[in-house]
């Protein structure tokens, strides 16, 4: 699980390039809103901040080529941190039952000595 970023690049309305990147859930670290400056005009944009193999940090920029407006991007960010909790909930959970059950194999291992 995770979240695919993807890039559409042409000329005149027509699509000559996709690009994809597949970031999963283990290596995001969050996702924000971040904001620049153009101009004299401020542009809100998604950044998805993960960890590359080599431990390092990195941003990726969702929605690159249209930069949609703020709501927009406020509907999407709630629902990737949702779906990122969600995420975060299952994995302790399924690390607090992979703990008491390493607990009580210990305890009955404890007990038949």
């Amino acid at each position: 699980m995770g979240i695919q970023l993807e890039a559409h690049r042409g000329l005149f309305g027509y699509p000559l390039f996709a690009a994809r990147r597949f970031i999963p859930w283990s290596s995001l670290e969050d996702f924000l809103i971040n904001e620049g400056i153009r101009g004299w005009d401020i542009r809100y944009y998604l950044v998805a901040l993960h960890r590359t193999q080599q431990d390092a940090l990195k941003l990726d920029v969702a929605f690159e080529a249209i930069l949609p407006r703020f709501p927009i991007l406020l509907e999407v960010y709630h629902g990737v941190q949702e779906a990122l909790h969600n995420e975060n909930e299952r994995a302790n959970s399924q690390i607090h039952s992979t703990d008491d059950s390493s607990r009580s194999a210990s305890t009955d291992n404890g007990a038949n000595k």
